[in-house]
């Protein structure tokens, strides 16, 4: 039984098209034997993207799909523009005095920093839309979410909840689609520490794909249980 995490694991950083061998491997395996975990957060139709792309799979779950089970109005909204379409969508925003402050990958400047502080200070949660340690684009790596969070943390004394993974409640839900113990499923990411560091905590088996945001073992601080250059090396 699978976890499997979407960007730099199945497809590209680059261009989000499917990397090598991952359409193979996704189409070896039995629809009930494994989950699509991913960490989108820029589209809400990122399932049939994958599908278009010709992934087959029947199990998906994305932080978008359990986000109004975690949060109510009165929020203030960080993130790429598609990420901020989406919220506005679902609920009423405040940048006056929130009750959350949700948080998404984005280029943030000084004031934006700012801002997130003051309303943490002053008694907004906030909402870390999942923990990922860093993200590719164009070819440099940059501090994500999970890194952002953990700067606020430190800057405000406040902690703050993961929706998507690594969370155990994310995990939970994933798990429920298998109904198999965590000992039984083995989680498969390029994220070492934003996946396979709180899937290990859970007891899962923890699989580093060399395909997206880490590039050579030297990087590695923490030890997964296996390491794979690509998907066709997992089994």
């Amino acid at each position: 039984m699978y976890f499997i995490d979407v960007q730099g694991t199945l497809i590209s950083d680059k261009d989000k098209t499917p990397l090598p061998c991952a359409l193979e491997f996704v189409s070896s395996l039995d629809k009930e034997e494994f989950v699509i975990v991913t960490n989108n957060t820029k589209r809400a139709d990122f399932r049939e993207y994958l599908e278009d792309l010709g992934f087959n799979f029947k199990y998906y779950l994305d932080p978008l799909m359990v986000l109004d089970e975690k949060i109510g109005d009165e929020v203030a909204v960080f993130g790429n523009e598609n990420f901020k379409q989406i919220i506005e969508n679902k609920f009423n925003l405040n940048y006056t005095n929130p009750k959350y402050v949700v948080l998404s990958v984005g280029v943030y400047s000084s004031d934006d920093y700012a801002n997130m502080i003051e309303y943490i200070l002053n008694g907004a949660k906030l909402i870390a839309m999942h923990k990922t340690s860093i993200y590719v684009n164009n070819n440099k790596r940059y501090p994500a979410v999970g890194a952002i969070a953990e700067m606020l943390k430190y800057a405000t004394a406040k902690d703050y909840e993961v929706i998507g993974k690594p969370s155990k409640s994310f995990f939970e839900k994933a798990q429920n689609y298998l109904n198999v113990p965590f000992e039984n499923i083995t989680m498969i990411s390029d994220d070492l520490v934003g996946d396979l560091l709180g899937a290990k905590e859970l007891g899962m088996k923890t699989i580093l794909t060399l395909t997206g945001k880490i590039k050579d073992k030297k990087e590695i601080t923490i030890n997964p249980d296996k390491i794979v250059k690509r998907l066709c090396d997992v089994k």
